[in-house]
């Protein structure tokens, strides 16, 4: 996490990361068993009634990953099939739209508690495909031969994103670090990480993770 690295360096504030299914994230923030969220976020209205979020560091995508050899080939193609997904995120909610607005119910949902899980389902053939944010699906197709994304069309193109990946994007987001509603850390941490993104230093981070090709 060096966009964590680089904030709280410059804050002069120590952290320690504590690992936690992300659907009892912010129930953790509020009965103070955690102090902060730094977990791919989305800030949503729903959420903002409960945490109060630092400036946006990142905008991200929810998009669709399948095995190589998947006969899988556009979003129709899901109807039917089984898709795994890591609870109570914002990819498993655009999952389950996709599942009444587009299929009719006529898809499985597979809930787990970490990404990583649902992509080991994926490569054991115990689902079909994945859905979940591109700060995950990037690096894990960049440094896996045997899966893929699903190319296309998508949210980014109708919300007029400039430069939209062609990859299909079933979301446009922006995540940011969570705190709980009134902390005084989220004024200097907005005001660190506003100049930190579209540095230099950020840049090379976003390459090294997003393209799978580390700067030299």
């Amino acid at each position: 996490m060096e966009v964590v690295d680089h904030v709280f360096g410059e804050l002069g504030w120590d952290y320690e990361f504590q690992k936690m299914s992300f659907d009892v994230l912010i129930q953790a923030l509020n009965n103070n068993q955690i102090d902060a969220i730094m977990s791919a976020m989305t800030i949503t209205e729903d959420r903002k009634e409960k945490v109060d979020y630092t400036s946006p560091y990142f905008t991200a995508y929810q998009t669709v990953v399948v095995l190589e050899d998947s006969s899988t080939g556009s979003l129709d193609d899901l109807e039917g099939l089984t898709v795994g997904v890591q609870k109570g995120t914002t990819g498993m909610l655009a999952t389950e739209r996709v599942k009444e607005e587009e299929f009719g119910g006529n898809l499985t949902i597979e809930r787990y508690d970490l990404t990583p899980d649902s992509f080991d389902a994926l490569i054991n053939n115990q689902v079909d495909a994945v859905v979940t944010d591109s700060s995950s699906s990037l690096p894990y197709v960049n440094n896996n031969e045997n899966v893929r994304l699903l190319m296309g069309d998508g949210e980014a193109v109708e919300q007029g994103v400039e430069d939209p990946p062609d990859y299909l994007t079933l979301t446009v987001e922006d995540y940011a670090m969570a705190w709980p509603n009134g902390s005084d850390r989220i004024e200097p941490m907005s005001e660190v990480m506003d100049e930190f993104v579209g540095s230099e230093e950020y840049q090379a981070i976003y390459d090294k993770y997003m393209t799978g090709s580390p700067p030299e």
